[in-house]
Parts: C-alpha cells; sequence; structure tokens
C-alpha cells in the first residue's frame, strides 16, 4: 500500500474512533483491537515516512482511550453492584474496591498473554514506533529498524513523545498485579529514554515523565506486597540511574541534569536505602556546588544549579523532630548547595570559616541577578538570614531586592510552622530576630551593612503582616515608615502602601496610637513637681511664742 493511501486509512481511523460511540464497539470485541494494535505494530515497522509513524501513534492512544473508557464502565458497575450506595470508588469500601481492581488486565495472576491482551498489544505497537526514533529501544534479539530509516529531527522527537504517552497510560488498563507485570518494561523503557537524551531537552521530558507515571502507578498500592515489588522495582531503577550517572563510557552516561531529576522522581516515591539514598545526596551536592564554581560566562553556570535545585524542590523531608542531618538528608545538601550557588554572586553569603568565590570569578550583571534569584527562592523558607543578606546586597538591583523580598515573604508566611503551638512560637521569634537585624541595618552608618531606606520599609512590612507586634520592635518602624512618607523620593513607598489595606490601616493607628503618647508623655514632663497646695492640717501647732503665760 502507498504512503498516502495508508495516511488516507489512518485518518479514517482517527476520524472513526474519535467518537466515544465507535470505541465502545470496537472494544466490544477484544480481538478486534489486539488485531488492530498489530496492524500499527506492521505499520511501525514497514513504514519509514514520518507522517504515517505520527498517525500511527494517534490511532493507539484512541485504542487505549477506548479501553480505558470501558474499564470504568465496568468499574462502575461493579461499584453498584457491591457497595449499591456508593457512586465512585473513592468512597467505596476496601473490599469493593480490591474486587473492582481485579477488573483490570491481569486480574489477580497478573498474567498478560500474547494475541489476548490489548494492553501488551498496544505495549508491543509502542516501543516499536518508539524504537524508529531510538532504535537502542527495540527489544534485545529483535531486528532494529535500520540506521537510515530512524525519524530524527523535531517530528522524531513528537514521535517519541506520543508513544511514551501511550505507555504511561497502560497501568491504567491494569490490575495491581498485571501492573507489576508490565512495570518493569515501562521503568526499562524510561531509563534508555534519559540515557539517549543527551542532544534533546524533549526526549529527556518525555523519559521523566513515563518514569513518573512508573513511579507513581496507584494500582500498586492496594496490597502490601505489590507495594514491596513495586518499591524494589523503583530501588532497581534508583541503582541503574546511579551507575548510568557515574559512568565513564560516554555511550552509557546520562546527562547529570537528567539523572538528577530522575532521582528526584524515583526518592519521592520510594522508601530510602542507604546504599541508594547517600550517592543520590552527593550527586545533588556536587552538581550544583560544582556548577557554582565555574565561570560566570559558562552556560551550565546557570542552567545546571537552577535544574537541579528544581530537581529536589518536590522533596519533603524532617519528620516530627525536624532532623535534616548533614550527609543523610538531600534537602539538606541542596541547601548547602543553594547557599553556594548564592555566594556566586554575593560572596558575603559563603559559609563562615569556609572557602568564598574569588572575587574576579563572581557572576555580575543580569545573568549574576538571576542566578541569585534562582538559588535564593529555592532555600527553605526559614532561612530568614538569606534573605536579610539578600536585601543587603541589592542596593543596585531591584531583581536582587525583590528576590529577597519574596524569600522573606515565603519564610513569614510559612504555613507548615502554624501546625502547633510551639513552632507557631519559635517562628514568630525567628521573625522577631529577622525585623530586628532590618532596623539594625536601616539605621546603620556602614554603607556596607546598611539596607536601601525603601527596601527595608518593605522588608519591614512583611514581617509585620505576619508577626506580633512587640514595642521594642514596632515603634522603630513605625518612625522609619514616617521618613519614607516624609522623604521626596517615596513614589515606591506610597505605592506600597496604596496596596496594602491592612497595613495602611495598622500605620495609620499605630501613628495615631503613637502621637497620643507622645502628647501625653509631654504634658506629663511639663507639670509641676506639686499639682496642688498641701491639705490643711488638722491639727494647728502653736507658732508664737510672746505671751508665756
Amino acid at each position: 500500500m502507498s504512503v498516502e493511501n495508508t495516511i488516507s486509512v489512518l485518518l479514517s481511523l482517527i476520524t472513526l474512533l474519535d467518537a466515544p460511540e465507535n470505541r465502545a464497539r470496537l472494544m466490544k470485541d477484544r480481538s478486534l483491537a489486539i488485531e488492530l494494535c498489530q496492524i500499527i505494530h506492521r505499520t511501525g515497522l514497514t513504514h519509514s515516512s514520518i507522517e504515517v509513524l505520527l498517525l500511527a501513534a494517534d490511532v493507539l492512544r484512541l485504542v487505549i482511550e477506548g479501553a480505558r473508557e470501558q474499564l470504568h464502565a465496568a468499574m462502575q458497575a461493579k461499584i453498584k453492584e457491591l457497595a449499591p450506595d456508593e457512586s465512585s470508588t473513592e468512597s467505596a469500601p476496601a473490599a469493593a474496591i480490591a474486587a473492582v481492581q481485579t477488573l483490570g488486565e491481569g486480574g489477580p495472576t497478573g498474567d498478560l498473554p500474547p494475541g489476548k491482551s490489548v494492553v501488551f498489544a498496544c505495549l508491543e505497537a509502542c516501543v516499536w514506533l518508539a524504537a524508529r526514533r531510538t532504535p537502542a529501544l527495540a527489544p534485545a534479539g529483535r531486528a532494529r529498524p535500520a540506521a537510515q530509516r530512524r525519524a530524527t529531527g523535531p517530528k522524531g522527537d513528537a514521535l517519541l513523545v506520543k508513544s511514551l504517552a501511550a505507555v504511561a497510560l497502560l497501568p491504567t488498563l491494569t490490575s495491581p498485579h498485571g501492573a507489576l507485570s508490565i512495570l518493569p518494561t515501562i521503568l526499562y523503557l524510561a531509563t534508555e529514554v534519559l540515557r539517549e537524551s543527551k542532544e534533546s531537552s524533549t526526549v529527556a521530558d518525555a523519559g521523566i515523565l513515563l518514569l513518573q507515571s512508573g513511579a507513581e502507578c496507584r494500582a500498586v498500592s492496594l496490597h502490601d506486597h505489590t507495594r514491596e515489588h513495586h518499591a524494589r522495582l523503583l530501588h532497581s531503577a534508583l541503582a541503574k540511574l546511579v551507575e548510568r550517572v557515574k559512568s565513564d563510557d560516554p555511550e552509557q552516561r546520562i546527562d547529570p541534569i537528567t539523572g538528577a531529576r530522575a532521582m528526584a522522581v524515583l526518592l519521592n516515591n520510594a522508601e530510602p536505602v542507604a546504599p541508594l539514598h547517600y550517592p543520590c545526596i552527593n550527586h545533588f551536592r556536587h552538581l550544583i556546588i560544582s556548577a557554582s564554581e565555574l565561570a560566570p560566562d559558562e552556560s551550565s553556570s546557570e542552567s545546571a544549579p537552577a535544574a537541579a535545585i528544581a530537581a529536589v524542590q518536590t522533596l519533603g523531608e524532617g519528620g516530627p523532630t525536624g532532623d535534616l542531618p548533614p550527609g543523610k538528608s538531600v534537602v539538606f545538601a541542596c541547601l548547602e548547595a543553594c547557599v553556594w550557588l548564592a555566594a556566586r554572586r554575593t560572596p558575603a553569603l559563603a559559609p563562615a570559616g569556609r572557602a568564598r568565590p574569588a572575587a574576579q570569578r563572581r557572576a555580575t550583571g543580569p545573568k549574576g541577578d538571576a542566578l541569585l534569584v534562582k538559588s535564593a527562592l529555592s532555600i527553605l523558607p526559614t532561612i530568614l538570614y538569606l534573605a536579610t543578606e539578600v536585601l543587603r546586597e541589592s542596593k543596585e538591583s531591584s531583581t536582587v531586592a525583590d528576590a529577597g523580598i519574596l524569600l522573606l515573604q515565603s519564610g513569614a508566611e510559612c504555613r507548615a510552622v502554624s501546625l502547633h503551638d510551639h513552632t507557631r512560637e519559635h517562628h514568630a521569634r525567628l521573625l522577631h530576630s529577622a525585623l530586628a537585624k532590618l532596623v539594625e541595618r536601616v539605621k546603620s552608618d556602614d554603607p556596607e551593612q546598611r539596607i536601601d531606606p525603601i527596601t527595608g520599609a518593605r522588608a519591614m512590612a512583611v514581617l509585620l503582616n505576619n508577626a506580633e507586634p512587640v514595642a521594642p520592635l514596632h515603634y522603630p518602624c513605625i518612625n522609619h515608615f514616617r521618613q519614607c512618607l516624609e522623604t521626596s523620593d517615596n513614589e515606591e513607598f506610597k505605592t506600597m502602601m496604596q496596596q496594602s489595606a491592612e497595613l495602611r490601616n495598622k500605620l495609620e493607628c499605630a501613628l495615631k496610637a503613637n502621637q497620643a503618647n507622645t502628647r501625653i508623655n509631654k504634658a506629663q514632663a511639663q507639670r509641676p513637681v506639686f499639682d496642688a497646695k498641701p491639705a490643711k492640717p488638722t491639727i494647728q501647732l502653736k507658732t508664737d511664742f510672746s505671751d508665756f503665760r
């Protein structure tokens, strides 16, 4: 069949299957759906036209969508049978949910026999379509697509993305045991795609999303033994990533940034084990710190740290005690690395007692500001010290000042500390300490230590909006606001006050109270020592001694 005729047939299939009722008719006879997947598989093997391959991937997606719709309808019917009062799987009893989940392909055994399983047929077709972009994905022992027929360029990347997106949907068609049958293939495909993604960020993103779908598979969480098996699979994939990022073979090595993103996905969904957890910690730390030591004009000094920081932003650590032990915590490693990254723009932020970045290699200008912004916004919200130091260094850059204000705001508005009284009290003490530091800095006579008055007022406003005022700190802030209002160059401060009605009301009330208090003190100072004459004594003493009779 010619390419034109093949394209016409595929377009007709897409038009038909785009209607839900036609997808339902297809799935009534599962053997017909399996045969369609096998036809798509053969089309991927025999045609080199990228347009044909992209349309074939679209047909597969519609077949998978039809299978999902059929499974959802079957689950709803089963729920009505087992729990008539419930309308969804979320509110159904646990026993009913367990019974409903076995309706997926694989059942209680997890078998997905070739020729009888829609999931297996779709997986096989998707793998071969992906192999047209990345021949290394072809199953071992099978003939791989010829190199000259490889789909390259943006359309080749689009083919790989569509194929992997279809694979990521397959666990939703299976039972818990059926999901365990295909997860090894999914994780293998993800790691291989990451290895082949050195020259394409699009391919790397597709691999990360596929890895995430395998790591977050919900079906396997219903039973203890399936959860344990899933955890072992994730640990195996994590071990492969650690091995690949350290490999000396250029063909096997995974890009460090891509590897960090993949590690973050797996660490967020599997219990850590020491032999795998520590290498990941070291990889995050070394990646960011080594990038921060590069020359400012090197592109990786900006992109690599920011990407690595983004990779760990979703990692939640710290148990009931809040411990983040050095050398054992990914968050602590990222925190340490972020401080060093910020020190590339502002050397004063380097930890005390440690060598600071060389002055001649300091990152300056817009790129340096962007570097500091990315690192500052990624530090844990309670690190208010970093915010005040960033504000001190922001005299010539509004971008850096905004970064410091946002960091200060994230620390001041931290919701996690509001759950317990002792954490709220500790948070309040931290905010008061930061406010005291701001008051000291805006009044400092040292140009190196002084914070710009307007920047200081903005920072004070953030803290006063989130902390109970205390007199020794409240009144200095009021005086500073008054001075800002009295200066000629106060448009930014006035704009800030206009945008915050709550802060404006607080300031007005505080000024009135302060003025009233001043008048009272002044009146008391002008009063005489004795307000009135002493009262006349009731006993009159004799004061005239002229008559001694």
